[in-house]
């Protein structure tokens, strides 16, 4: 006997040794056991918690429990609190916001069908069970208050928490959970009427995981993981439901509630968590503060919030010790692409570009692994070595039964709209069985061509080489139309076919892409769906956003003009030496120069000596006695004669833009170079006519110019939603104060200058855009410092946005006559491009900085960023037409060819650019620096 006591001390002494050691923690709920908490039930029930070294313990709310103070005095180490912790945190609470389980809020107000209650202004004069603590309900009282209604309208009553009482005529409305209340009120016989805040523009978060930031700080890497196992205990549940509720219902129903209840919460649950995504706990720190500013305006929270150091942001990858170790042995990833699929993927100079290097750039970040392409040179070639394993994976494939047999896939991370593209002639396509037997053509091997032909079998589908193939047989009449997706599209029109083909049909199908990962390595699989399912939704937009734009580009550009020009020049100079100093026949002359398209002057000391026949076409003279013996000047424009002259003083002149008169006394753009034989006095001009360049320059600037009012006015409208729930808020939060007897003085003036302020914000920013939107008709006098302010107003909700610090500095009266709307124009352009550089370069700090300063007769401009600057090759070539740094996916080139327009030729000023440092709070700062010269009105 007492040898058994003693092999069971020692067995004792000794398992504690033998055993994982789990750290026991709590996590306090704000309520009963019920399916609202069960991610966290199912996550220790699982042992997902287990895994992460965690021993949990899931306490019931109870009477007098506060779940921030719950945290901050570590009384439990995690806890579930309301939106209403922003309050706290306003008040100095120390803690960190780690998920928001519910994306929106389960809080609703709850009538019964009998009551006759249909609208919210049905409320007055009725009874409500509630708590009528704003600091609970706000969202509640905030929709009531939106709609009119106020506590002097309705009695409020201290809640049973018994839904019968809407039956038994105790009460006419309830505060209840949607997921819970409704339910029950069915079960009894009623018929449930709901009223939710999130309908009337009131949406809240619910359900959000603290622990303070002295526990964060402590215990950095714990949190994360428990964080981890949490949300993949709620994924768990939602994907599980009959099993989660069987759980509750054996272990943790204290509640006693029935099975069907427990699954009609899992039910509206599951909603509210998945509402506007497809990831569960995401926390946009724009929603919070949004929220906070209802707070604010409702009296409840004072002062500012750095939003930033309360919203806890961890990898959510947590890859096993398997996928860990897997990912260290393999070092590197082998990969076959589309090797021409732009503005997805390309392979260009030994190198991967586009979209899909992007995301592989951030998976190979987060992976530390090498993805290693394999060069190809079709897709058919890429889809070839993946099936025979050359390559581990295809970084972009959309899933077919055909190649199931040969690939897993991951979750899509790019879904692609179809469309179809024809000739000009051919009508918009409304239905696409009007196709039927027309040649379409497809890329070999792309997924799209199996589901066509699967679904639309009347379709005469045909195998091309790639896209170029393709519209190239579209434009030459092989084939009737190109179907493929609409990026790829936009991206080949900005460079040929811009007007030879068009868009003619969009059609229902889209074309969803992920990895595709051979069959065999199921660890890959999962660690490329761990890590595309971590990117959030700014990441994948602002991948989108700068390879998937719709942008113009020109049909022809300058760089063949200037090339005719310069080798026709080259030859004709060579011929005219010839002419002069070896006494070649003038008829040879004449044969030579009349076989140019370009117009050709020939002038001594600025008098026209001959022409070639192109000139006489041009500028509309029957014979060269008509011209011959005139000065040059006399056939351009006055607004252009000062430029020319200064061009002709010029040996060797580059290529520049002049107006030209013709015979008839019309004009026209042209385009201008000259050369002098220095000994001979002679000087050849050759020009060229591009007046349909200029106007299909000026069709792109109208559309740049649209596109640029279409997002401002949708920055508007992004601008214009906070005021209004401001004015909502504040008067709401005046007559909450009034309803306490607390409503001072101080306040009612307060709230009623902010809602005045809001109003007239509204209204100025309307009137700013209208005028900016209807252009300028003539020259008028106006303040500066005004117009300037005017441009940062219909920019705001990008500065916002982007957390861009912008800085006017500027002399109170400084009058320009001039433009306004022009000038607003080059101020957009110049932001724009400044913030199309932060986003390339993903920059923490983003500052613009505008100095404006006048003298006796000019005024100086300066807009300066800290952008890192611009290339010094690049500068001199900044303000040309087509120029742009930017990759083809971003931008026209026109935008400072525009500017410098309208600065030159619309104000009479001038530009130029640099590269500058420059300093600001306490740092030295490199970017570009635009200075603006422009007369003053005197």
């Amino acid at each position: 006997m007492n040898i058994k006591k003693y092999i069971l001390l020692i067995t004792l002494f000794l398992s504690p040794l033998f055993s994982d050691e789990l750290k026991q923690i709590s996590l306090q709920l704000q309520w009963k056991y019920q399916f609202q908490f069960a991610g966290f039930i199912m996550a220790k029930e699982k042992g997902f918690y287990k895994e992460e070294g965690l021993d949990v313990n899931i306490k019931e709310w109870k009477d007098g429990i506060d779940m921030v103070n719950e945290t901050v005095f570590e009384k439990s180490e995690y806890a579930i609190a309301r939106p209403t912790s922003l309050i706290d945190i306003s008040k100095g609470a120390k803690i960190y916001f780690l998920a928001a389980i519910y994306q929106s809020s389960p809080l609703v107000i709850l009538a019964d069908k009998k009551s006759g209650i249909k609208t919210l202004e049905d409320f007055k004069n009725k009874r409500l069970m509630s708590t009528g603590d704003l600091n609970s309900d706000a969202s509640l009282l905030s929709m009531m208050f939106s709609q009119g209604v106020n506590r002097n309208n309705i009695t409020m009553q201290k809640p049973s928490f018994n839904v019968k009482d809407l039956l038994n005529n105790k009460t006419d409305l309830l505060a209840a959970y949607i997921s819970n209340e409704p339910f029950v009120l069915k079960e009894l016989g009623g018929e449930p009427i709901i009223f939710n805040p999130k309908d009337y523009g009131f949406d809240f978060y619910n359900d959000i995981l603290i622990t303070s930031k002295n526990y964060l700080n402590k215990n950095p890497k714990e949190v994360e993981n428990f964080t981890y196992a949490s949300l993949k205990g709620w994924e768990y549940a939602f994907s599980n439901i009959e099993e989660t509720v069987d759980i509750i219902l054996k272990k943790y129903n204290t509640q006693n509630k029935s099975r069907n209840a427990l699954l009609y919460e899992a039910t509206e649950l599951k909603k509210l968590a998945y509402n506007q995504t497809n990831k569960i706990g995401v926390l946009d720190k724009r929603k919070i503060e949004r929220i906070y500013d209802v707070y604010k305006l409702l009296g409840l929270a004072k002062g500012n919030i750095n939003f930033d150091k309360i919203i806890y942001n961890f990898s959510p990858l947590n890859l096993s010790i398997e996928e860990k170790n897997y990912l260290k042995n393999k070092k590197s990833v082998t990969m076959c692409i589309d090797p021409n699929w732009m503005p997805f993927e390309k392979f260009e100079d030994n190198k991967h570009i586009g979209l899909s290097a992007q995301y592989f750039k951030i998976f190979s970040e987060k992976l530390n692994i090498k993805f290693k392409v394999i060069p190809t040179n079709t897709w058919e070639e890429s889809l070839s070595f993946a099936k025979n394993r050359v390559c581990d994976i295809l970084s972009l494939a959309a899933q077919t039964p055909s190649r199931e047999k040969w690939f897993n896939f991951t979750t899509p991370y790019l879904k692609l709209p179809l469309v179809i593209v024809t000739k000009l002639n051919v009508p918009f396509i409304n239905d696409i069985s009007t196709l039927k037997n027309k040649k379409l053509g497809i890329p070999k091997g792309y997924a799209f061509a199996e589901i066509m032909r699967d679904k639309y079998p009347y379709l005469n589908i045909v195998d091309v080489k790639d896209i170029d193939d393709g519209l190239k047989k579209v434009n030459n009449g092989e084939l009737f139309g190109y179907l493929g997706t609409i990026a790829t599209i936009e991206y080949t029109f900005q460079n040929k076919y811009f007007d030879e083909l068009k868009i003619a049909a969009k059609i229902d199908e889209v074309s969803e892409h992920g990895v595709a990962v051979r069959k065999d390595d199921f660890l890959l699989l999962s660690v490329l769906n761990k890590t595309i399912e971590s990117l959030n939704a700014e990441q994948k937009q602002n991948i989108l956003n700068k390879w998937v734009s719709i942008t113009y580009k020109k049909q022809t550009d300058y760089s063949l003009i200037l090339g005719i020009l310069i080798i026709s020049s080259i030859l004709i100079i060579f011929f005219l030496y010839k002419q002069f100093f070896l006494k070649k026949s003038i008829k040879e002359f004449h044969e030579l120069i009349d076989a140019t398209m370009e117009g050709l002057i020939i002038s001594k000391n600025s008098i026209c000596v001959d022409v070639n026949q192109s000139a006489l076409d041009i500028l509309g003279f029957d014979s060269k006695k008509d011209m011959i013996g005139k000065h040059i000047l006399e056939f351009v424009s006055s607004e252009s004669k000062n430029n020319v002259a200064k061009y002709l003083k010029i040996d060797i002149s580059s290529p520049y833009e002049a107006i030209i008169k013709r015979e008839d006394g019309s004009k026209f753009f042209a385009l201008v170079k000259g050369y002098t034989i220095k000994n001979k006095k002679l000087r050849i001009s050759s020009f060229i006519d591009i007046s349909q360049l200029k106007n299909q320059e000026k069709m792109l600037i109208e559309q740049s110019k649209m596109a640029a009012l279409g997002e401002m006015l949708s920055n508007i409208a992004h601008q214009w939603r906070q005021p209004l729930a401001a004015i909502s808020a504040s008067s709401t939060g005046m007559i909450l104060q009034k309803e306490h007897n607390i409503l001072s003085d101080e306040s009612f003036f307060s709230s009623c200058t902010a809602i005045n302020n809001y109003a007239q914000y509204l209204s100025k920013t309307i009137d700013d855009f209208k005028n900016y939107a209807k252009g300028d008709t003539q020259s008028k006098e106006f303040n500066l410092k005004n117009e300037t302010e005017k441009f940062l107003i219909l920019v705001d909700s990008i500065i916002k946005q982007h957390n861009i610090k912008v800085d006017l500095i500027s002399d109170e009266e400084i009058l320009i006559n001039g433009f306004q709307n022009e000038l607003i124009q080059c101020f957009i352009n110049l932001f724009y491009n400044s913030k199309d550089v932060f986003i390339h370069k993903n920059q923490e700090k983003k500052y613009i900085q505008i100095i404006q300063k006048a003298d006796k007769n000019f005024v100086t401009i300066i807009f300066r960023d800290n952008g890192g600057g611009i290339l010094e090759e690049a500068l001199k070539k900044i303000f040309e037409p087509y120029f742009t740094t930017k990759h083809k996916s971003q931008g026209t080139g026109l935008g400072l060819h525009m500017t410098y327009n309208l600065i030159v030729n619309s104000m009479k000023g001038t530009i130029s650019a640099r590269n500058v440092n420059f300093p600001y709070e306490k740092e030295i700062f490199q970017g570009a620096e635009f200075t603006i010269i422009l007369p003053l009105n005197h």
